[in-house]
């Protein structure tokens, strides 16, 4: 692949996972959640079937720390959020069995039927942005289509 063809591939897939933010941003809108909270219930919804995670949690636990990695956050990103989630009742803080000081959170029964009701909620891409989202073109991602210019 040419350096031109790359750099296009590259703004094109930019402009897809724009889209895919404003998208998911405007969905999470009608529950109250940020993009962020979102991600945190997910990644706990997916401890609670890893299997191959490590002995340190309970099932369906996870620590900030880990969190943070998994998620691409700061810690401090990932303190806050916790912070919001469990002000609204939806994770709550267990002690892990190796270090007591240490906590990791789950999802609280509220937050398992709030994710029950995200699971069954569907996400709609509004028509207009559909076609933005579609699969790349060879035509440079900054040149208007030639549909755009009808």
């Amino acid at each position: 692949m040419d350096q031109f063809t790359e750099i296009n591939a590259l703004c094109q897939s930019a402009a897809r996972g724009r889209l895919a933010a404003r998208v998911l941003a405007k969905w999470c809108d009608q529950f109250g959640l940020t993009e962020s909270e979102l991600q945190l219930l997910w990644c706990l919804c997916a401890r609670a079937k890893d299997e191959d995670r490590t002995l340190r949690e309970p099932a369906g636990c996870c620590d900030q720390s880990a969190m943070a990695k998994a998620l691409g956050y700061s810690p401090a990103q990932v303190s806050t959020t916790v912070e919001r989630l469990r002000v609204r009742g939806l994770i709550v803080s267990i002690a892990t069995p190796d270090d007591r000081r240490r906590n990791a959170w789950q999802l609280a029964p509220a937050g398992e039927t709030f994710v029950a009701e995200l699971r069954t909620t569907p996400i709609t891409i509004p028509l207009h942005e559909s076609n933005q989202a579609a699969k790349p073109s060879k035509q440079p991602a900054c040149w208007p289509s030639m549909e755009d210019a009808a």
